[in-house]
């Protein structure tokens, strides 16, 4: 019998946190019996079903005990939070007690703390880790924080620069680095499918559409460029969210409907990614910013916003793709036009590139997960 790992994560949607579940699972599935937990039953989401494909269980705790997942109107979400919740809980509780056998290894809260109620009741007879997807901003932010570290035997981070970062203020913290893991051949040959479009060049943005990702800015950076240059270069904008209709209407008030395109969500980003003249990142924080190792596999120049704090570790202060002040259009607008131009290529970056996509494999990640495990 296999030995067991038991993924948690409280959501699934098509999103950079489940795309790395997904890979994860990939590098690690032929060699355990993978459990996955969702807290609740997904929406229609692309990745999802490839998710579901895998040789793996997934069970969903809002299918075998209603009343766990907390309502979306106020007056129900007030008698939930005071009274209703604590029975399927408690069930749900009992239930993962029961699953944690002798044969589990490492018990994984995927997603930020998601699981912490559940992961202060579990036994101490395997390890139980928190893999933290968010920036170090965001880490400093939670509440409880030392309360809840406590109960995990190790804290995953996603990146060097988070783990210096946390540890300088946090010595005494177990706390590991795993790259992500990104199936590289995948992607390299779901990048040569045609796209419908059959137009002018254009550069891409892929991720959700919520404040975090500053649409805002890239949309502004397009307006100046497009004024100035009058270029026939598109910007096309893959992923949906809270504020899809929002940057809709911004875009529309714009009047550059034409020239911004949101694509919404879209099951295969890569052709959009290889065919575009770069692939421009402009969040306010990010825990890694996978994309940007995404548009290397796809032969494409990463571009992205300075934030907190992955993407300088991954564009290796600039050379391995293009990084700009966060929040600055006008910035953003120059880099715009030196791409379209050609004064910035990607000749300048890719010598830097197979080195780097080499240490995000499934077999790296297989390798650096076994080892942090074995670690006492």
């Amino acid at each position: 019998m296999k030995n067991k790992i038991i993924f948690n994560i409280s959501h699934f949607i098509t999103g950079g946190t489940e795309r790395v579940l997904v890979n994860s699972i990939k590098a690690l599935q032929a060699h355990y019996d993978i459990y996955v937990i969702i807290k609740k039953q997904p929406d229609k989401c692309p990745l999802f079903d490839e998710f579901s494909s895998c040789n793996i269980h997934i069970i969903c705790l809002e299918n075998l005990f209603p009343g766990l997942v907390k309502p979306p109107k106020l007056f129900k979400k007030i008698c939930w939070k005071i009274l209703t919740r604590w029975k399927p809980f408690f069930k749900s509780l009992k239930f993962m007690k029961e699953l944690c056998d002798e044969n589990t290894l490492v018990w994984i809260d995927f997603l930020n703390f998601g699981f912490y109620p559940y992961a202060k009741h579990l036994p101490s007879s395997f390890q139980k880790w928190c893999w933290i997807q968010n920036s170090t901003d965001y880490w400093w932010k939670i509440k409880n924080l030392n309360n809840k570290i406590k109960e995990y035997d190790k804290i995953i981070s996603v990146s060097h620069t988070f783990k210096k970062n946390v540890k300088a203020k946090l010595p005494e913290l177990s706390i590991e680095t795993i790259l992500n893991p990104i199936d590289v051949e995948k992607i390299a040959r779901q990048s040569l499918v045609d796209i419908p479009e059959n137009q002018a060049p254009f550069f891409v943005s892929v991720g959700r559409i919520n404040a975090e990702k500053d649409i805002l800015t890239l949309i502004k950076a397009y307006k100046i460029f497009h004024e100035k240059t009058h270029s026939e270069t598109k910007l096309y904008i893959l992923g949906t969210g809270k504020l899809f209709s929002y940057y809709k209407n911004f875009i529309y008030n714009l009047h550059l409907e034409k020239n911004v395109i949101l694509k919404g969500d879209t099951a295969n980003p890569f052709p959009y990614i290889r065919q575009s003249k770069a692939l421009i990142l402009s969040s306010f924080s990010e825990g890694y910013g996978m994309v940007l190792l995404e548009a290397m596999i796809c032969g494409t120049i990463p571009v992205s916003s300075d934030c907190v704090s992955g993407p300088r570790e991954i564009l290796a202060n600039g050379k391995r793709g293009v990084l700009f002040e966060t929040q600055n259009a006008a910035e953003l607008a120059q880099i715009m036009e030196k791409t379209d131009t050609g004064l910035i290529k990607k000749q300048d970056f890719e010598p830097y590139w197979p080195d780097f996509i080499q240490n995000h494999t499934l077999a790296s990640f297989k390798n650096n997960f076994e080892n942090i495990l074995n670690k006492k």
